[in-house]
């Protein structure tokens, strides 16, 4: 997801000058608690992801009233500070893409019902690189939401996926056998985007089956033609 767009959605130039604005607590602290509450960088971040589409933020100023709301909807959280940390601690933590699995049922179970993903290349062709098919996957999410669309945002698993997959034996399917199916037959994903280059990826393809097999709508990107 492209970091720098989102920011600038919610009136700020960079991480560093949202840092700067949380540091002064104010608003932070009368939502959540009377302790003084600190961040990370990649903090964040994962919180910005995690939001869901800038354009229902409005302005700065409406955030805070729009956290209430969403903190509100959670009353199983404590509070989305300690959301956002529990998932980042324990996407370091896993070791297992069953674990991985149970970090996405938590957040699938406190968004919204009908949610939608992005299915295209990211280890397997698309632009033969990773990084570079994250990324397009990351802007194509970012588009989605931007247009109202409620995305899980799978794109935060992958470096951990990385971490864990069996770099050994080729293409490793427990990604789809023991995470991706788990989630996709929960019927919480009610659509599925694809990318106009999803067939040059071996999961894609998958994936593509799967949401025949599911009757889960599939939608299919198509090439915008600028003037």
């Amino acid at each position: 997801m492209n970091i720098n767009k989102r920011l600038k959605a919610i009136g700020f130039d960079s991480i560093e000058a949202f840092v700067k604005n949380c540091e002064k607590r104010s608003k932070i602290r009368t939502i959540f608690s009377k302790k003084e509450v600190s961040f990370k960088k990649e903090e964040l971040v994962l919180m910005i992801i995690l939001a869901g589409s800038p354009k229902t933020w409005g302005r700065p100023q409406d955030i805070e009233q729009k956290t209430k709301q969403v903190y509100e909807l959670h009353k199983g959280v404590k509070d989305l500070v300690t959301r956002y940390r529990f998932i980042n601690e324990q996407l370091q933590k896993a070791k297992t893409f069953k674990d991985l699995l149970q970090i996405a049922m938590m957040i699938i179970a406190n968004a919204h019902p009908n949610l939608a993903m992005v299915s295209g290349p990211i280890s397997t062709g698309g632009k033969g690189s990773i990084r570079l098919n994250i990324l397009a996957m990351q802007e194509y999410i970012e588009e989605l939401h931007q247009s109202g669309e409620n995305m899980f945002d799978q794109t935060i698993f992958e470096e951990p996926m990385e971490r864990i997959k069996d770099t050994t034996a080729g293409y490793d399917h427990r990604i789809l056998n023991q995470f991706y199916l788990s989630i996709f037959e929960s019927k919480h994903i009610k659509k599925m985007f694809f990318m106009q280059d999803w067939e040059s990826s071996t999961g894609a393809n998958w994936e593509h089956e799967q949401m025949i097999r599911l009757d889960i709508k599939r939608i299919y990107q198509t090439i915008q033609i600028q003037a």
